[in-house]
């Protein structure tokens, strides 16, 4: 009687949520549940684990373009000389009060080593990554499966954004995606207590002196708050808590605020060449999938055209399914990841389209706009548990060739952006190493050619 009670047992699967049996009749115990952890252990790992090697390899304790424009403000910590005002000073149209902070602490510890701010940002990255996992499982009540965990890694570390993971200013991003997301998993708790919100608007502000971007966790954790809050007292009261904190802290960064330091021409720019912006924004987004030259705006406008659809299809199937459904309702991670995207294009383009179209192919702007493909994946994995299941005969054809749709951009996105990656951080890095030996014998180069190579 007890071996038969033994043989029925069931032990908690902590990863997946499931239930798996204990041991067989026989006694031979089931080693399942052990490998699978493993495997989605191993899935989780690789991927972060290979960027932090390429950072570690390509990285160059060498400044580059806006790095300079932190020397002022590390003259002036080492001379004692700091103020709040230089710390609060304008960059463009950023405020990037918290990762001046961090540069100064980085010049006091590393004495300003740019790898050094480098992998503190791949850190932070990491550190993103795994709040996505763990937000997911909250929202579908369980585990990516190991394979939809590679490929949500492969998307997320893509090195169609090589450009930001070897810029040590581009901290101010990390920490922007780094607040959001740590946001996200706050507001994905099963209740969300007035601790939980204090919380969420903590981190939003901290996302909102990181840089202009950050700004936009405001309406992102409005949209999670109306959301998933159906008693409307509750609902009403957290987000006019949630506006009003928002207003301002965005008041904040506007006081003083200076436009004619944004690097733009400016809105009416902007207006009298709506088209421009439009197709800026599309090509960020199409530059997702870096084929072609690094002049082709139209092609990657183009490419962005159904990426934007495919988001608009997301956010509309979201909101219809919120509608239809009865309470509780998990967090909008999909929708808030393309929402977040967009937001940050349109500040893009708009900011930066009267600085030439071929702007929109940086890779830096590739950050935002691999959310989108990461909504679209999420959402399409939350519905679809298992590769099997996407194959199975219960799928409907409309259904199959959306999921070859999503499988084909995945394939495109990660192929495109592999070599892409490498061979553009072989040629900065070469590059970097040579400007940090002139830099460090500047000295005892002749005056003459002195000019050329510092210029150049």
């Amino acid at each position: 009687m007890t071996a038969a009670r033994r043989s029925c047992e069931v032990v908690p699967n902590v990863l997946s949520g499931e239930q798996n049996p204990g041991p067989a009749l026989d006694g031979t115990p089931h080693n399942s549940w052990s490998r699978s952890r493993l495997l989605l252990v191993a899935a989780v790992c690789v991927i972060p684990v290979i960027y932090l090697a390429y950072v570690w390899h390509y990285g160059v304790n060498s400044f580059w373009e806006d790095d300079w424009s932190q020397v002022p403000l590390l003259d002036a910590a080492r001379h004692g000389s700091l103020t709040l005002g230089l710390l609060w000073s304008q960059h463009n149209e950023n405020r990037i009060f918290l990762p001046n902070l961090l540069w100064v602490l980085f010049d006091r510890l590393t004495h300003a080593n740019a790898k050094s701010i480098m992998l503190f940002d791949a850190f932070l990255f990491v550190a993103s990554y795994a709040f996505l996992l763990v937000i997911f499982r909250r929202v579908a009540d369980r585990w990516l499966d190991p394979l939809q965990t590679i490929v949500v890694g492969l998307v997320w570390f893509s090195l169609a954004d090589w450009q930001n993971a070897l810029w040590s200013f581009q901290i101010a991003w990390y920490l922007i995606l780094f607040f959001l997301m740590a946001m996200l998993l706050v507001l994905a708790r099963r209740e969300i207590t007035p601790a939980a919100l204090t919380l969420a608007m903590v981190l939003a502000a901290a996302a909102s002196v990181s840089s202009l971007q950050g700004l936009f966790a405001w309406p992102i954790g409005l949209l999670c708050l109306l959301w998933r809050l159906d008693e409307r007292s509750r609902r009403n009261f957290y987000s006019a808590t949630w506006i009003a904190v928002g207003v301002v802290i965005t008041s904040v960064y506007f006081w003083q605020f200076s436009f004619q330091q944004t690097g733009g021409a400016g809105a009416g720019y902007d207006l009298r060449n709506a088209n421009l912006v439009v197709e800026y924004l599309l090509a960020t987004v199409g530059n997702v999938i870096p084929i072609g030259s690094a002049t082709s705006v139209a092609l990657h406008a183009f490419i962005g055209v159904p990426l934007c659809l495919a988001a608009a299809w997301v956010l509309f199937s979201a909101l219809r399914e919120r509608m239809r459904a009865t309470g509780p309702h998990a967090l909008p991670l999909s929708s808030a990841l393309i929402v977040f995207a967009i937001l940050f294009d349109v500040s893009v383009a708009l900011g930066r389209v009267s600085l030439g179209m071929e702007g929109a192919l940086a890779s830096r702007y590739s950050m935002a706009n691999l959310l989108i493909i990461l909504g679209i994946c999420l959402f399409v994995f939350r519905r679809v548990p298992s590769w099997r299941e996407m194959a199975g005969p219960s799928v409907s054809p409309l259904r199959t060739v959306g999921i070859l749709a999503v499988a084909l951009l995945l394939v495109l996105q990660i192929a495109s952006s592999v070599n892409y990656g490498v061979e553009n951080a072989r040629v900065t890095r070469a590059q970097r190493i040579q400007a940090a030996r002139i830099a460090a014998n500047l000295d005892s180069i002749p005056t003459s050619v002195r000019g050329e190579l510092v210029s150049s």
